[in-house]
């Protein structure tokens, strides 16, 4: 009997359907493989794990977007091996009908399986054109992600595109090409997503790639990449910490810098003339408006619009603003001097197309001369006092483009908004300083978010639109956000005011919206003047006021959330999902969110709305403008005035504020200007009750709220109780459940306690 059984079990080590040895990782010799966590499989792939496809592909563009044409037939390979089978990788030989020889390696890294296809040379005698790799899908799986999305939230039954593109006037289920975008058109093309099964997916290739989620076959989700050897990476993880999933992947792609801490004020525009961005700036300071950023989007310099830019920007500082320009890729009607900067076609010669009002071509960013060319351009502005600015386009590369280091467009396209920003980062790191500067862009890849300092959601509609107006704002930051950025803001109140002016209701909620967003940022619109804002008339002005004032008063919570996603690539605007994966409803939340890890927000973005639908997970939650608190578990109906947004804090929240609200969250200003430097140690600090929670805020400083129904009742029951924190030391308060501990090892602190219950 222990002979049979010693048989049995070498049977089952060597069999070549086996692997857990493989540290997670099965492989088969029908060609598949899975990936377990904990001893519980969470990502399979279907049987065989590629297919390979020859023909042609190809993709047309007009005006920044693409049609995109494929004809090819696919082959199943017939002779799968085995190679190699350990505990930190793996090999396997796969033959296909037409000759060619593809080798599969595996290899396991930090906190994830890295895996490449490369195929044979030596035996290809027609190059595939793509390959096509297969996952499978369970019944109850979703799937998240996958760059920025406004379609929805889960996108199982979706087929999506990874390719950058403008996004058109609107989006529709049928494009009017090139004038009208579809409902999957991004701007972001992350080939990520998160699986509710318990891993993270990331295909490391740039060229263009289509994710079928399991709409073809319902239980195979196929990723489609027009390149012959691709490579990904699967982050396995548990169901139940979706965050830490996240968290990996940005260990391999970057995580952001933590941007400056005027970059989290409110950030105002201007337009047309110098003395509308003074008149601007000196509106904002006398009616007590808070704001860090003027932006100032014309490029028409110098000119009699702008008769000095270096005294402008100055004035700007002074008045507690960084000034901001803006900046795009093109080349219109390129000199002879700039033609050698270009993109080029095919045949050699410059690669023009039309753009506005005449030819226009790209930047070459692969070629040296060019980013020393447009460093001198930076360094230029840095001088005029610039701190940055939009860095606007970078989807418009052909597919069919030539650059110098011998790349095609085909390759380059969904990488070239990071080589955009990566020239941008270096030139102003270079004249401005680490932390002196920031800009921000509206297109990118994988690994954007160590790049730019944040990303803006592009140029929305002025109206309620689900697709593509205020309705596409949240869908878009949340699947942003499980893509690894976390750093996310948006026109305040849209762009494309052509056919459209914004109204006031669109403007309050798009305020509201915009107040409790990772980035704050007005825009004025495609025709400024003519859309409503700030000053359009005194309710507007004293509503804009009291927002930006709670903004720039909530300045400690957000820049220590700010400072926990650029230390652990959480997102700041976080889907329901990610806090509560085991609760089905939170799959279906894509107009509400986490701000962080306590605020949950719910915008309007249904014109004529005075009623807002919310979802509270499990728990308790305390309106944060009432204290009303409510039992989670549940949806309810919320009213919601013209001027009022539904906000809630979840039970055990830290949530500390500023006392009192600065002009500027810039530290350097006239005499005055109430700067942060001038309030940043007076801070409010509000603890609810019902659980226990703590927070770090950006210097270091930790406040723990511990809150435990078995303190004795002899403690000293009160509503708020002021306190010094002095540097490198610790306090603690208690109240009749709960205490709550500050240790602050940098600054000298004044806080008032305020206990919620």
């Amino acid at each position: 009997m222990r002979v049979l059984l010693f048989f049995v079990l070498v049977a089952l080590v060597y069999s070549p359907g086996c692997g857990e040895e493989g540290g997670g990782l099965r492989i088969t010799s029908q060609g598949a493989l899975s990936l377990s966590e904990n001893g519980q499989v969470v990502f399979r792939s279907a049987s065989p794990l590629f297919q390979v496809g020859f023909g042609s592909v190809n993709a047309f563009m007009a005006a920044g977007m693409f049609h995109i044409e494929e004809n090819l037939r696919w082959e199943n390979p017939y002779e799968i091996s085995v190679i190699t089978r350990r505990a930190s990788s793996c090999a396997m030989r796969f033959k296909f009908p037409s000759g060619v020889t593809y080798y599969l390696e595996c290899e396991k890294a930090s906190h994830w399986w890295k895996f490449l296809l490369r195929p044979d040379e030596n035996s290809i005698t027609e190059k595939p054109a793509a390959v096509k790799l297969r996952i499978s899908c369970t019944r109850s799986e979703h799937f998240l992600g996958f760059g920025e999305r406004s379609n929805t939230l889960d996108q199982r039954g979706n087929v999506l595109e990874n390719w950058t593109s403008e996004d058109g006037i609107g989006k529709a289920p049928l494009p009017l090409f090139p004038i009208v975008g579809s409902l999957t058109t991004t701007h972001f093309a992350i080939p990520f997503y998160l699986s509710t099964r318990g891993y993270g997916f990331l295909l490391d290739d740039t060229h263009y790639a289509r994710f079928d989620v399991c709409r073809a076959e319902e239980n195979i989700l196929s990723v489609v990449v027009w390149n012959a050897d691709p490579v990904f990476y699967v982050f396995p993880g548990h169901s139940t910490a979706p965050l830490e999933i996240i968290s990996s992947m940005t260990e391999l792609t970057g995580r952001a810098e933590l941007p400056p801490e005027w970059v989290f004020a409110p950030q105002e525009w201007a337009k047309h003339s110098q003395q509308n961005v003074m008149n601007r700036a000196d509106a904002l300071r006398a009616h007590g408006i808070p704001a860090s950023v003027m932006w100032y989007e014309d490029w028409n310099w110098p000119g009699t619009d702008y008769p000095d830019l270096q005294w402008l920007n100055k004035y700007l500082h002074q008045r507690g603003f960084a000034a901001f320009a803006y900046q795009n890729p093109f080349l219109p009607e390129p000199s002879p001097e700039e033609e050698q900067y270009a993109i080029r076609t095919p045949e050699g010669e410059v690669y023009l197309f039309p753009y506005l009002d005449g030819p226009s071509s790209l930047m070459d960013l692969t070629n040296y001369q060019t980013l020393r060319w447009y460093e001198r351009q930076v360094a230029h502005m840095a001088a005029l006092g610039f701190d940055g600015g939009m860095v606007d386009f970078g989807e418009w590369v052909p597919f069919d483009a030539r650059f110098s280091d011998g790349r095609s467009g085909a390759e380059l396209h969904n990488l070239y908004p990071n080589l955009w920003g990566e020239i941008n980062k270096k030139a102003w790191e270079k004249y401005r300083g680490a932390g002196n500067y920031a800009f921000y862009m509206r297109a990118g890849f994988t690994g954007i978010q160590s790049i730019a300092t944040f990303v803006w959601a592009g140029d929305q509609l002025p109206n309620f639109d689900r697709q593509d107006g205020i309705g596409s704002i949240v869908p878009m930051g949340l699947s942003l956000g499980i893509s690894g950025v976390p750093f996310y803001g948006h026109d305040i109140a849209g762009y494309t005011s052509i056919f459209q002016k914004t109204t006031k209701e669109l403007f309050f909620r798009w305020v509201e919206l915009g107040a409790f967003s990772p980035i704050m940022r007005a825009h004025g619109g495609y025709t400024p003047y003519e859309n409503w804002h700030a000053f359009s008339d005194t309710e507007t002005t004293e509503f804009y006021r009291n927002l930006c004032t709670l903004r720039v008063k909530l300045f400690p919570y957000i820049y220590a959330m700010a400072k926990l996603s650029s230390r652990k690539g959480y997102p700041m605007m976080r889907a329901l999902y990610l806090h509560w994966p085991q609760d089905d409803e939170t799959l279906k939340l894509d107009q509400e969110f986490m701000l962080g890890d306590f605020l949950l927000v719910a915008p309007v973005v249904r014109e004529g709305a005075r009623k807002v639908d919310v979802y509270l997970p499990r728990g308790r939650w305390f309106d944060f403008f009432t204290n009303e608190v409510y039992e989670g578990g549940h949806w309810i109906r919320k009213p919601v005035e013209l001027d009022e947004i539904a906000v809630f804090v979840r039970e055990g929240a830290v949530l500390p504020m500023l006392s009192e609200a600065p002009d500027t969250l810039r530290r350097n200003a006239d005499a005055d200007i109430k700067t942060l430097a001038d309030v940043e140690n007076k801070i409010e600090v509000h603890v609810y009750a019902y659980a226990s929670g703590f927070i770090e805020l950006a210097d270091g400083t930790v406040i723990e709220n511990e809150y435990n129904s078995s303190f004795p009742a002899s403690f000293t029951v009160q509503e708020s109780e002021n306190i010094t924190v002095d540097k490198n030391s610790s306090k603690s308060v208690c109240k009749h459940l709960w205490c709550v501990r500050i240790y602050s090892p940098v600054h000298t602190y004044r806080m008032n306690i305020v206990f919620h219950q």
